[in-house]
């Protein structure tokens, strides 16, 4: 149910501010960007996957 964060993702995550691109995060991080680049997109696969679908059976009031 819980994924845990490897520590390149839980830096990404308290190091950007809003409008930050990766460059400028893996800039600040003093890492590669590509290894900031890669993070990005399993913590985006992750947020996608957890979020939840909405039922064609539900009904809206």
């Amino acid at each position: 149910m819980y994924e845990t964060l490897d520590d390149t993702a839980a830096q990404i995550i308290l190091a950007t501010e809003s409008g930050d691109s990766i460059r400028r995060v893996a800039q600040r991080l003093h890492t590669p960007y590509e290894t900031v680049r890669q993070a990005v997109n399993r913590l985006e696969d992750g947020a996608t996957s957890a979020m939840p679908m909405a039922s064609p059976w539900s009904t809206s009031a």
